[in-house]
């Protein structure tokens, strides 16, 4: 519900909305303080108000006939008007909580048990003659953009399209002052800084990801306390509204699903990673960027629909998810990280700024962009999409021309992994860069492909070179080796002298062994049993990929076509299959 402060021009909005009335109920009558009851058949009766000046404007379902509502509209005792797209299903039971939402909003309702009666009947039997489509979550609908109480575009042969929920909440999407004036406090500041130009695109850039057929995913800014992580959020928040859009990771996957659905088509502001739930973060990565929740049963067993979205979302936290999953003894895949890019929050200049225009030092900007965004926000994303949505086609094919400039400035080879978060990178510069040709923003032409690209390749560099999963199979295997050489490893009695120049007569106690230590060929060989390689070495991940990197990088003992090779001959004359490892995988040589 995008609120709107009732103008003077608009005071005879009352006498206008007569010319074509809603048909009202017997007995009811709408007026300029109140909707009042008169029971006809009783002349006794003493007339009854129920509630201030409450008009259903229409009536809606949606393409399926299903999930009926009203629209309803009243004017608060501060001269705020409200619209409501409410579901008619709040009208069963004793209506609680639809009067609760109504009274929130400030509608002023009869305290009495018939008066609270006489509402829901008034609600229930009022007949608006203008129909529309309701539609449960925001984003795009057929080619037009629908936000809580406002739609932008139209669609033809006069249909209609109205947000509809439960809540009467705006869902942060304000629109307080104007743009010229957040171009002056906050946007203006954004020249020259990397990661706010990359903050405001990214905003509103998962308006554009169903245009330009970019799956959805996240962005992590990461780096140690007070270099300014946080301002980057609030600036990316302003672009669409208040506060209340800057949401937190410390919350339930049931509630997450539910604040992944009101950022449909948008991108969805997440503060501090650390906060989440490192048990579940891994799957709860996976659940937003797929953009579907999970899938559940009603009481008669029979599934319920499963709830769907399409968003970008940015994070920030002194950690990432690798670290929070090896924190817990998980090993991270690349799928889930690849769908959360980190980006370093230092610049190398001051924090996450390079450019503190007149400012002295960093804090000084990052206290200023905070303060200034309470103040001036809503007014870009609103303006954006209604420019973006006047010339659609024009706008889609300039947002595809940028977005295929920026992947193809960036060399990056044949690295699949890369590719797919490179489209990502390249959605947000696009939008960067419509901004500035709709006359939206203060930089200049080419400025989002340059802050967008710096950001690009920090990501490529804190990530490093080539597959990470299979580098973190070989960092397990080395890992686990490490840990329990002394403990887990029995040296084969061989007469061998192992790597370390222990004397023989040196025996560990060896309990829960893995496997057996070998000296061959200037190095030791790990010797490790089929199942504790498979459950133990390579826990959470593929163990025949670990042993497909191990054979690539020549660290892996093995005979003709095959990962594994028969144990040397040894005092017991057993000779098990096993997984040689070689010592140097862990820099273990003579030489």
């Amino acid at each position: 519900m995008l609120d709107q402060v009732k103008a003077p021009e608009d005071q005879n909005e009352f006498e206008k909305a007569k010319e074509k009335p809603t048909q009202l109920p017997y007995g009811f009558s709408l007026e300029k303080d109140g909707v009042y009851y008169e029971d006809p058949n009783d002349e006794k009766e003493s007339r009854v108000w129920i509630c201030g000046a409450l008009e259903v404007i229409s009536y809606q379902s949606d393409v399926d006939s299903k999930n009926w509502g009203i629209q309803l509209k009243f004017t608060n005792d501060d001269g705020h008007t409200h619209f409501w797209s409410m579901p008619k299903s709040m009208l069963s039971g004793n209506g609680e909580k639809y009067r609760e939402q109504l009274l929130n909003m400030g509608l002023n309702i009869s305290h009495t048990s018939k008066g609270r009666n006489l509402l829901s009947q008034y609600l229930n039997n009022c007949k608006p003659s203008k129909r529309a489509t309701s539609v449960e979550k925001v984003g795009w609908y057929k080619d037009v953009y629908v936000l809580p109480g406002k739609t932008f575009g139209k669609l033809p042969e006069n249909e209609s399209v109205i947000y509809q929920s439960t809540s009467s909440s705006n869902l942060g999407f304000v629109n307080h002052g104007n743009l010229i004036h957040w171009n002056a406090q906050i946007g203006k500041y954004a020249v020259g800084n990397s990661r706010l130009i990359f903050a405001v695109s990214l905003a509103l850039a998962g308006t554009l990801m169903r245009d330009l057929n970019v799956t959805g995913g996240g962005f992590h800014v990461v780096g140690g306390s007070s270099i300014g992580k946080s301002t980057i959020n609030h600036v990316a928040v302003s672009v669409w509204g208040d506060r209340s859009r800057f949401k937190t990771w410390r919350t339930t996957d049931n509630a997450l699903e539910e604040v992944a659905l009101v950022h449909n088509d948008n991108t969805l502001i997440l503060d501090e990673i650390g906060e989440a739930d490192r048990l579940k973060m891994d799957n709860t990565v996976y659940m937003l960027a797929n953009g579907q929740g999970k899938e559940r049963s009603n009481k008669g067993f029979e599934n319920r629909e499963t709830k769907t979205w399409r968003l970008l979302f940015l994070s920030n936290g002194e950690i990432d998810l690798r670290s929070m999953m090896q924190s817990i003894g998980k090993s991270p895949k690349d799928g889930q990280t690849l769908r959360i890019a980190n980006i370093p929050a230092d610049t190398g200049k001051f924090g996450v700024f390079e450019n503190l225009h007149e400012f002295s030092n960093g804090s000084q900007l990052a206290d200023h962009l905070k303060e200034k965004a309470e103040y001036h926000h809503g007014s870009l994303g609103m303006e954006f999409i209604e420019k973006y949505i006047e010339n659609h086609s024009r706008n889609k094919e300039q947002a595809k021309f940028f977005y295929d400039e920026f992947r193809n400035r960036i060399e990056i080879g044949s690295d699949s992994q890369v590719s797919r978060v490179l489209s990502r990178f390249a959605l947000v510069a696009a939008a960067g860069e419509l901004a500035y040709e709709l006359g939206l923003v203060s930089w200049e032409p080419d400025d989002a492909m340059k802050a967008i690209s710096e950001c690009f390749k920090a990501w490529l560099e804190d990530r490093g070179s080539g597959n990470t999963e299979a580098e973190e199979a070989l960092n397990l295997v080395k890992s686990f080796i490490e840990r329990n050489e002394e403990g887990r490893f029995e040296a084969l009695q061989t007469n061998a002298q192992p790597l370390s120049g222990k004397p023989a007569f040196v025996a560990n106690v060896i309990r829960d062994r893995a496997g057996f230590k070998h000296h061959e060929n200037r190095q030791d060989v790990y010797y490790i049993y089929p199942e504790t390689f498979k459950n133990e070495v390579c826990k959470g991940i593929s163990y025949k990929m670990a042993l497909s990197e191990l054979q690539e990088k020549g660290f892996l003992k093995h005979d003709a076509d095959r990962f594994d090779c028969k144990l040397p001959s040894n005092t017991t004359k057993k000779r098990p299959r096993m997984y040689a490892i070689l010592g140097e995988l862990l820099g273990e040589t003579d030489d």
